[in-house]
């Protein structure tokens, strides 16, 4: 089955879950009933969607879970400004998030359960990681490439369980949109625009 989230334009700016039925047929759902910016998705291994985003008029992060036809929504860092956010969420049903601090202009990670959430520092220095991207690794370490923009340096941020995160420079020109996904052998997949426009779409492969 396929899953995506979006941000309904042409419905004052609502969050919507659509997801296609294996006979090929799309539905859609609203998922809350506020105007919204920037949504990620991620799927459990039993097809639960999780949706994290931002409200349009106070940019708190939130999360959302699929219960049913319907979405249980929680804030994950109250008091928090972001802009942008990044899900994961592992075989053990913990959630994993990245998100840009907009009071501190730091990259964020934040883990837990429903109610129950740690917040970490990501990036120390500030004004790095607006553009984000987060996944897990077969043994549940966390993986985030980041970057502030056109012709920014593309990092990798990298926590073992329970551990600190250890940033490396992948890239000194990838830091714009960057997109991550760690396969079943644990190597990293990155694909950016590198440069400046016109962009040179990059694909990288990282062994860990």
């Amino acid at each position: 089955m396929s899953h995506r989230a979006y941000v309904d334009a042409t419905n004052t700016m609502r969050v919507k879950y659509a997801y296609r039925s294996p006979a090929g047929q799309w539905q859609a759902v609203t998922v809350e009933d506020l105007p919204v910016d920037h949504t990620a998705i991620a799927v459990d291994s039993q097809g639960v969607a999780y949706i994290a985003y931002s409200h349009a008029y106070d940019d708190v992060v939130k999360l959302a879970r699929q219960s049913g036809d319907s979405f249980l929504v929680e804030t994950v860092a109250p008091g928090t400004v972001s802009s942008r956010s990044a899900v994961a969420v592992g075989d053990d049903g913990v959630v994993h998030l990245a998100f840009y601090d907009v009071t501190s202009r730091k990259l964020m990670y934040a883990e837990g359960a429903s109610g129950a959430w740690t917040v970490h520092e990501v990036e120390p220095n500030s004004d790095e990681g607006l553009y984000h991207s987060i996944d897990l690794a077969p043994d549940n370490s966390v993986h985030i490439v980041y970057g502030s923009g056109s012709n920014s340096p593309l990092k990798h941020a990298t926590r073992s369980v329970g551990g600190l995160f250890h940033t490396t420079e992948w890239d000194p020109q990838g830091g714009f949109y960057p997109w991550l996904a760690v396969d079943p052998s644990g190597a990293l997949h990155a694909l950016y625009p590198a440069g400046v426009y016109p962009y040179s779409l990059t694909y990288a492969r990282y062994g860990y």
